[in-house]
């Protein structure tokens, strides 16, 4: 087994060509029509809040709420132009003062009580930190789809070994998110 790592566009575009058979990815704009996608999640984005802040109490916070608050977010990738998107066509004004590449920075200026970190929820499966809350957000809802993908059949079956010639039987995976690490297995 090999393992290497791609960021989302080269994982999109292997699949694509076929050198990837299947990829897990987070489906958005630029997978190209000629790759199946099948949802496996959906994964709504979240406020990771200091526990002693006053909004840690609500059970779900509302947008309007974060208007007077800083706002953590990562700086690039699907998770921000998700994010920008919202902004957007919902005319929020939000304070976006930190913009961030790893998900612990977003955690500690959390902690320290300096913003509210916008993530999605999967990001916090593993946070085990009693300091910190995770709260759902709503009004609008913002969610992001992890996708397995695959070349549509049509593309695969115009793409297979001659008559009395089988292909290698390896199943290529990889796996990726999108301003983040992405591999494959072979």
């Amino acid at each position: 087994m090999s393992c290497y790592d791609n960021t989302n566009d080269t994982l999109v575009a292997a699949v694509a060509n076929g050198s990837l058979d299947i990829g897990i990815d987070i489906l958005d704009s630029t997978v190209p029509t000629e790759i199946e996608t099948r949802v496996l999640q959906e994964d709504h984005f979240v406020a990771v809040i200091h526990r002693d802040d006053p909004l840690a109490a609500q059970p779900h916070l509302p947008w309007r709420l974060l208007t007077p608050r800083d706002i953590a977010l990562f700086q690039k990738g699907n998770c921000n132009l998700l994010m920008m998107e919202m902004i957007e066509s919902h005319r929020l004004t939000l304070r976006l003062r930190y913009r961030v590449d790893f998900l612990e920075t977003l955690y500690g200026l959390a902690r320290a009580r300096l913003a509210v970190a916008i993530v999605p929820r999967l990001y916090t499966h593993l946070l085990n930190d009693p300091a910190l809350r995770v709260i759902a957000l709503q009004q609008p809802v913002v969610e992001r789809k992890v996708v397995l993908m695959r070349r549509h059949r049509l593309a695969v079956s115009a793409h297979r070994a001659p008559p009395g010639r089988h292909p290698p039987r390896q199943l290529v995976l990889g796996i990726g998110y999108r301003g983040a690490v992405a591999g494959a297995f072979a």
